[in-house]
């Protein structure tokens, strides 16, 4: 995958990654979330005309296509309420419309650990010197992967206890499998700050307390 045009927040650097765009591309109101939907979805094959991405769109969120129509031409704006949170759902739709099928595809295939039983979560943090001997540990196994590292790899700010720097990780030979699929389902639902918390979750998995931020590169 290319590398980030300028460093980026995890969140961030994910859905440019997943998506070609940015997050800040999306628009601000429901007229222009609703009509970059529209476009993608028959862009991406989804829909041939543009009645069809609007029933489509309209199952996604649902809303009557009516409503739809009336969002596309800035007659009404998308709003949470007790009957239903259309505001998030369509903004959630957007981003769906977005993803790019191959990079989700490859992305979702970049852990490559064994699945761990429901309800396992990653070690969040060590503490004292079993913190400080995880981070020295960490910072030598990491000094010997190389670009043949396995599945997900990421260079970016890394910190690890109270060390901080500017490092490749291949976090991908221990993030279970699946566990991607779950950061792509949060990006979409959620939007990026939730995937950016999420990768930083998994992280987890390969050592216990490591973050990333500031990410220039993403490969998988």
């Amino acid at each position: 995958m290319p590398e980030m045009r300028r460093p980026m927040g995890a969140g961030e650097a994910l859905y440019s990654t997943l998506t070609g765009l940015s997050p800040r591309s999306e628009g601000k109101t429901t007229q222009a979330r609703v009509k970059d939907a529209l476009k993608r979805l028959m862009g991406k094959g989804e829909a041939r005309s543009e009645g069809e991405a609007k029933r489509k769109l309209a199952e996604k969120v649902g809303v009557s296509v009516r409503t739809v129509q009336k969002w596309a031409k800035g007659q009404q704006e998308a709003t949470n309420t007790a009957r239903g949170n259309h505001a998030d759902k369509l903004a959630a739709a957007q981003r769906a419309a977005r993803l790019k099928p191959g990079r989700v595809e490859k992305m979702r295939a970049a852990g490559r650990a064994a699945p761990v039983p429901p309800g396992t979560q990653p070690q969040t943090q060590a503490g004292g010197d079993a913190s400080a001997a995880a981070g020295a540990k960490s910072w030598s196994g990491i000094d010997r992967l190389g670009a043949g590292g396995v599945g997900l790899r990421l260079y970016g700010t890394v910190r690890v206890s109270d060390d901080e720097r500017d490092r490749w990780i291949s976090p991908g030979q221990s993030i279970p499998e699946s566990s991607l699929g779950a950061l792509i389902d949060r990006l979409v639902a959620e939007g990026p700050e939730a995937a950016g918390e999420e990768l930083n979750k998994l992280l987890s998995y390969y050592v216990p307390g490591m973050s990333i931020t500031n990410i220039e590169a993403i490969e998988y």
